[in-house]
């Protein structure tokens, strides 16, 4: 997959049957690039993502090796493929080689960089795609209308909010909107028992501390435009547009001045596997609907500093089997052993799948949950032609 225009993955791949060992196709780390395979492995198991770079008709280079990576470890027979093409096409001087990254600055820099390929690409789909793509794709535009003509990193992971600040001294309002592909939450601040055996936080509780109020004082004031002078303030964050995948980051890194390294807190956490977000009109400001989510991908750092260590990922396919990734090694795995993670293993990125929204205002005892449409699993022969040429004779036997 070194040349767009080459039909052969020459050294990409490694012929090992699949049949030898792994239930689903690995990674080869390339010289601490577990934090790439754990983001390449996230968008593959992200359906809706998947379906829909596969589907994309696009000149771009870089696109088309992350289109054929991503049919690769959806159909080939292999136990396991090198990516070294697609570190060539989306690495960056940031990302340098052999040494050990970020994974969430890592994928959202690859859902940054597929975005501005798209848009200046253009993208059309392909003109022997089937009805139950495009029937799923307008479907997904009923639920979430907002996301129309929007390019696939948007359309799968973006989402819309607003912070509001008010003035404690005259009540004046203002609000700014912001998009986002990724929330990041924070522990509280204040003393928290490392030594506990309870997990002392959840994804759910961390979600809702990120949109509560918080009061601004001291020297952090709200600079209040109505009374011309910095006054004590609050602001809150309030999600105006759903995404359809939300990208959790764990905030578990502190910047210690005199090792000049992040180091990392241990917190405990629960891993919640449906959470639910509030939804609010980008007007009027008031509650709308409630977002359930499902999570489907953890991505765990391994170590106790951001700069050393190691990540790999568990995620959970349609048919509600997981796995776990550690680059070229698969397995499948129990949904408890995402919840039962022991220290120095923390989960750094959980990635969470809409799956409906209820109304909030419901009078009745059970809000009744508004299911989003299954994505159908991909086949074969939905691949535009070029693609599905490609993966035909690469995949082995």
């Amino acid at each position: 997959m070194s040349d767009t225009n080459s039909d052969s993955p020459r050294g990409d791949l490694v012929k090992l049957p699949r049949t030898r060992g792994n239930p689903r196709v690995g990674l080869v780390n390339l010289g601490n690039t577990c934090y790439m395979n754990c983001a390449l492995h996230a968008l593959s198991m992200t359906p809706d993502f998947s379906r829909q770079l596969l589907l994309l008709d696009s000149p771009s280079k870089m696109i088309v090796q992350m289109q054929r990576l991503i049919a690769l470890l959806h159909f080939s027979k292999y136990s396991k493929i090198m990516p070294t093409s697609v570190l060539f096409a989306t690495n960056r001087a940031m990302f340098t080689s052999g040494l050990q990254q970020d994974c969430s600055e890592y994928l959202g820099h690859l859902l940054n960089l597929l975005h501005e390929h798209e848009k200046v690409m253009g993208w059309l789909w392909p003109s022997n795609a089937t009805g139950s793509s495009i029937n799923w794709v307008e479907s997904l535009d009923l639920l979430l209308p907002y996301s129309n003509k929007m390019s696939i990193a948007d359309r799968s992971f973006s989402g819309q909010l607003s912070n509001i600040y008010k003035c404690l001294t005259c009540s004046y309002e203002s609000s700014n909107p912001n998009s986002f592909r990724e929330l990041q939450l924070a522990f509280p601040e204040g003393k928290i028992n490392q030594k506990s055996r309870k997990p002392n936080f959840t994804v759910q509780g961390l979600l809702d501390l990120y949109c509560t109020p918080e009061i601004l004082d001291g020297d952090n004031k709200y600079a209040c435009p109505q009374c011309a002078k910095h006054c004590k303030g609050e602001r809150q964050i309030k999600i105006t547009e759903a995404p359809l995948n939300i990208i959790i980051t764990i905030k578990r890194f502190n910047y210690n001045r005199e090792t000049q390294l992040r180091t990392k807190l241990l917190h405990k956490i629960i891993h919640d596997d449906m959470i639910t977000l509030d939804l609010y009109d980008s007007q009027t400001l008031e509650q709308t609907y409630t977002m359930h989510y499902r999570l489907y991908a953890a991505i765990i750092h391994v170590g106790y500093t951001l700069d050393s260590g190691h990540y790999y990922i568990m995620a959970r396919d349609q048919q509600d089997n997981w796995f776990k990734f550690n680059d070229s090694k698969v397995a499948h795995v129990k949904p408890t052993e995402v919840r039962n993670l022991r220290s120095p293993n923390s989960a750094h990125v959980l990635m969470y799948h809409l799956t409906g929204k209820s109304d909030p205002n419901t009078e009745a005892a059970e809000p009744v949950v508004i299911p989003i449409p299954p994505v159908a699993p991909l086949k074969l022969n939905e691949l535009p032609t070029r693609l599905h040429d490609f993966v035909k004779r690469n995949i082995g036997k």
